[in-house]
């Protein structure tokens, strides 16, 4: 669900589409896709992966009904493929979803993983022509919810599924599942969030057929953050970091979405994060501004690569910050999608530490004074048949007529 829907209190105007369609385009960095969900539809979620395709899932809701008091009803699930000229529909609705869903790529087909409205996290591939449903994963009690969802991870033989389940007393459990083709087995759980603290994120890769998972948790009382990452053996968890936290401050991310992602890359891992820098302004104040950062372990060794800020903190009153990092190796280089400032970015670790693919990468341009302002968000990115695509969802606000719609896109990106 995106973290604007929470505040809303108007009805959110109904968006005018023309249906689902692709526009190609050989511009650089040219949106490729968009408009693709049915007229009316605010997009909340938006997923890609590939493989023989590139495959989109996206979680719609009927604008018209969108309010502030009805911001967790539930959403429909879709996913399509695209062949890099037409955009095709699998099935029709996949699911019903509450929160979060997510999408891979395993045994020659797309997986997807939904949080049903019941919290029960339901598992269906493509078979061809229909969704047919190879598990369910259990809560302990079924007055738990689902607070994290991993990507989906897949290996040649096995596929791995991590989420966050918060028991009634408060306190959570990361649990690990692996499915061979045929049966679903628990891994031992590699950490439980005591009651007080929460998890904010979770996410998982694969480094040498083994799956590596890394979460970020906090405390709201004593605002300690630690973001832990641990691999599987095949006998158990073991302890790649105890805490990738950079800085000493508390900070909890009162100015940002907190997040941590991972990826897979040669020989290795990438991680990606945000956290608070502490910062000493002209006049002597003391404050924290958030920035992304970024890590690599080969096997033996962290390295950290620095912060990707596409404008870094010079002064306490730059609010600039880096959230919502996903990266991919792509042509020897790491890049890193990420929102700064409500605008979508795209950088690239090279000699001299990060550059960037242009400049803003959103749809339309974003001023923090004007009418209508566009709010970029969720991006994620993705490899296809040896392009690279980027999808993001725009927030579009209109201050004179008080309505706000949700546009998915999807970019081209020429590196």
């Amino acid at each position: 669900m995106n973290r604007y829907l929470a505040i809303l209190v108007l009805i959110m105007g109904m968006i005018a589409f023309s249906g689902c369609s692709s526009n190609p385009s050989k511009s650089s960095n040219g949106i490729v896709l968009r408009n693709f969900q049915k007229p009316g539809d605010a997009v909340t979620q938006l997923e890609m992966t590939s493989g023989d395709r590139l495959y989109i899932g996206w979680a719609a809701m009927n604008s018209i009904e969108l309010t502030a008091t009805t911001s967790t009803q539930p959403s429909r699930v879709y996913v399509s493929a695209y062949d890099g000229k037409a955009l095709s529909p699998l099935g029709g609705v996949v699911g019903t979803v509450n929160s979060v869903f997510t999408l891979g790529f395993y045994n020659n087909s797309p997986v997807i993983a939904m949080v049903d409205t019941t919290e029960t996290i339901i598992v269906k591939q493509w078979s061809g022509n229909t969704w047919t449903d190879i598990g369910t994963l259990p809560l302990a009690n079924v007055s738990d919810t689902v607070v994290a969802l991993s990507r989906i991870t897949a290996t040649a033989n096995n596929l791995y599924i991590a989420y966050g389940e918060r028991f009634a007393t408060g306190a959570a459990v990361i649990n690990v599942y692996r499915f061979d083709g045929s049966n679903w087995h628990a891994l031992p759980s590699p950490a439980v969030i005591p009651s007080g603290s929460y998890l904010f994120s979770l996410d998982m890769a694969i480094l040498n057929d083994n799956p590596v998972v890394i979460w970020m948790a906090g405390s709201d009382s004593t605002g300690k953050e630690t973001i832990p990452v641990m691999q599987w053996n095949g006998t158990q968890w073991v302890t790649l970091s105890d805490n990738m936290k950079i800085y000493s401050t508390p900070w909890l991310m009162s100015m940002g979405s907190s997040s941590c992602s991972i990826t897979g890359m040669p020989g290795g891992i990438a991680v990606m994060w945000n956290e608070g820098m502490p910062f000493t302004d002209s006049t002597g104040m003391m404050s924290d501004l958030p920035i992304g950062i970024v890590s690599t372990y080969n096997g033996t060794q962290w390295t950290q690569l620095g912060t990707v800020n596409r404008d870094e903190p010079g002064i306490a009153t730059d609010d600039r910050d880096a959230e919502q990092l996903k990266g991919l190796w792509i042509n020897s280089r790491l890049y890193i999608a990420f929102v700064e400032m409500a605008q979508v970015y795209l950088a690239y670790n090279g000699t001299n530490g990060f550059g960037y693919v242009g400049d803003s990468l959103n749809a339309h341009p974003y001023a923090l004074l004007g009418n209508p302002v566009y709010i970029a968000d969720s991006p994620s990115i993705v490899r296809y048949n040896g392009e690279t695509y980027l999808s993001f969802i725009e927030e579009m606000r209109d201050q004179n007529t008080m309505t706000i719609s949700y546009n998915p896109y999807i970019r081209g990106i020429s590196q």
